[in-house]
């Protein structure tokens, strides 16, 4: 529509994290009754991916899409583009380093307290893609009595991650 354009695209929180953050695009006016389509692109997808548009609602002046930070060794700043009409906004985050190789529960906490019986499901990630063959990670248990591991687990040549189950005996 005539004139309407973005003005923004905000990381909210603008200090992102591993995993995921919100980011806010802003067009200058309410869009129109079949909304307003923004392209989206990221100048590395391999490191922050985001979907390829997101459609502000008819009426409305902005749209809040999630990214996603896949694991990377080291830090990198990462361009988010926002494009409308003949208009486009940038802004700039921090891809943080992910550690080496990391471990989360479920919940999505390194820390996970285990009721008897209890059989969470265990994230192992590596901040590069796994080689050729797999890579092959070393587990253990302070208490194998209680809550016996696998002695190890492989995560799949070209992903980052695998998982799985522990149950506290």
């Amino acid at each position: 529509p005539n004139g309407l354009r973005l003005t923004s695209i905000t990381a909210v929180p603008d200090r992102p994290s591993f995993g995921s953050t919100s980011i806010f695009v802003q067009l200058c006016g309410d869009a129109p009754p079949q909304g307003a389509v923004i392209i989206l692109t990221s100048s590395d997808p391999g490191v922050v991916s985001s979907p390829p548009s997101v459609t502000v609602g008819a009426g409305l002046t902005g749209a809040t899409y999630q990214l996603t930070f896949l694991p990377t060794p080291k830090n990198e700043i990462v361009t988010l583009t926002a494009a409308y009409a003949s208009s486009s906004v940038s802004t700039s985050v921090l891809a943080p380093a992910w550690p080496a190789l990391s471990i989360k529960f479920e919940d999505g906490s390194g820390v996970y307290f285990l009721n008897q019986g209890d059989s969470p499901t265990v994230d192992v990630f590596i901040n590069t893609r796994a080689p050729t063959g797999g890579a092959v990670v070393a587990l253990s248990s302070s208490d194998s009595s209680a809550v016996p591991v696998p002695a190890n687990v492989t995560i799949p040549a070209g992903d980052y991650t695998t998982t799985f189950k522990v149950t506290n005996k």
